[in-house]
């Protein structure tokens, strides 16, 4: 079977990754890596990125509002939106279908306000995004 889009942009992210990985400088971290919320979501962004246990700041904007989730080798160690930080914040914004994303490679968390792992923040996240579908 031919290579849906999805893939396609997983498959491009993971060469970013790469490639930025042994770049502090230049371009790469600058710029990172961008895209639309509709072609990849916050979930899937998360899987990979903690998959390969990699650290970076994932900046979502949707409209005037802004929220920033943080890994540390693969561990979602921090989370903000205006309006709350932490595993709060977390939800709020994996709940976001719409938007724009920017992954920073390499970028240092402010502080960490997460401490549950991965996998339980993920369930809690789909449990609550499947109740507000009802």
């Amino acid at each position: 079977p031919r290579p849906c889009a999805k893939d396609m942009l997983l498959a491009r992210i993971a060469r970013n990754i790469t490639r930025a990985k042994g770049q502090h400088t230049g371009l790469a971290e600058r710029k990172g890596v961008t895209g639309s919320l509709r072609d990849l979501g916050i979930m899937e962004i998360i899987q990979v990125l903690g998959a390969g246990m990699k650290t970076a700041m994932i900046t979502i904007s949707k409209g005037a509002s802004e929220g920033r989730i943080a890994l540390s080798e693969g561990q979602i160690v921090f989370a903000k939106t205006e309006s709350n930080e932490g595993e709060e914040g977390f939800y709020e914004l994996i709940a976001w279908e719409e938007g724009e994303f920017n992954i920073h490679m390499n970028a240092q968390p402010p502080k960490q306000n997460i401490t549950m792992k991965n996998d339980m923040l993920l369930l809690e996240g789909f449990r609550r995004k499947d109740e507000t579908r009802r």
